[in-house]
């Protein structure tokens, strides 16, 4: 948990630099997956066409249109997908990760899988969904503005390289685990306040942070060249936040993760929406 919102605030400065650096730039790839591979082979297709990869705000995504042929039997559901990107001779590009929609791991996306498990209980149905660059996968890769870069230049198409459906026992585990005692109970909770009060604190000075930003992002859309001399100021904030989410317990409450994501959603939607 503390690194997925460590490396989340790191991805501010990212933010802060394409949104007041001159916007984000797209890179038209076309389908070359003859087939899906791997459990979902027979389910889901690529629809043929050009497709857009672009860094709209923090994340580089590949946005795709599948569609399903055929439901899953039973209660199975997807669990991942991987596609990479390839040159003009159909080979991947040297350095660069996968591109990834997934129910757990660091990347997650939530709205994409619901979309994609909707279409496979009833069977048939396009979905456009956005797979996200896997920046730890494999670790060593190159970062998202250096993978745009090196797209720009050399991606001509992508290709589907895996599909895995969700593994049963991690869903079974859940549901067959005893109820623990209320001793134990007491334990846990116990456990999850420590540190509370420090996110809280923490999480009070980033929505002051994520508001001044903001502001700070209408200005500049506005031709507000102020703006530019508050750069530096920002940098060092969200620099400050990097380094607390870093410190602080790794324990956050439900509440203050939502708390957290709803922020972050707050920022990115307002640097997509100018």
């Amino acid at each position: 948990m503390k690194k997925n919102h460590y490396f989340t605030v790191l991805g501010v400065i990212s933010l802060l630099i394409t949104s007041c650096g001159g916007g984000s730039k797209e890179v038209i790839v076309k389908n070359n997956s003859k087939d899906f591979i791997g459990d979902l082979k027979g389910y889901i297709e690529v629809v043929d066409g050009n497709y857009t990869l672009a860094k709209p705000s923090v994340d580089l995504l590949l946005t795709v249109k599948l569609r399903v042929i055929k439901p899953l039997e039973g209660e199975k559901e997807f669990g991942e997908i991987r596609a990479e990107l390839l040159d003009e001779t159909g080979m991947p590009l040297t350095g660069l990760n996968n591109f990834v929609l997934a129910k757990e791991g660091w990347v997650t996306t939530e709205s994409d899988n619901l979309k994609i498990d909707n279409a496979l209980k009833d069977g048939q149905g396009d979905v456009a969904v956005q797979f996200v660059y896997d920046t730890y996968d494999g670790g060593g890769s190159v970062n998202r503005t250096d993978a745009l870069k090196m797209a720009s230049k050399k991606a001509k198409s992508f290709s589907i390289i895996s599909s895995k459906l969700k593994e049963e026992s991690a869903t079974s585990s859940s549901t067959s685990t005893s109820a623990p005692s209320s001793d134990n109970n007491e334990t846990v909770s116990s456990a999850k306040s420590v540190g509370n009060e420090n996110w809280n604190s923490i999480l009070d000075s980033y929505e002051k942070y994520v508001n001044q930003y903001i502001a700070l992002l209408k200005k500049a859309n506005a031709g507000d060249m102020s703006a530019m001399t508050e750069y530096a100021s920002m940098m060092e904030k969200a620099t400050e936040f990097a380094d607390k989410l870093e410190n602080a317990s790794d324990d956050l409450t439900e509440a203050q993760t939502a708390r957290f994501l709803k922020l972050q959603t707050k920022l990115t939607n307002a640097a997509a929406g100018l």
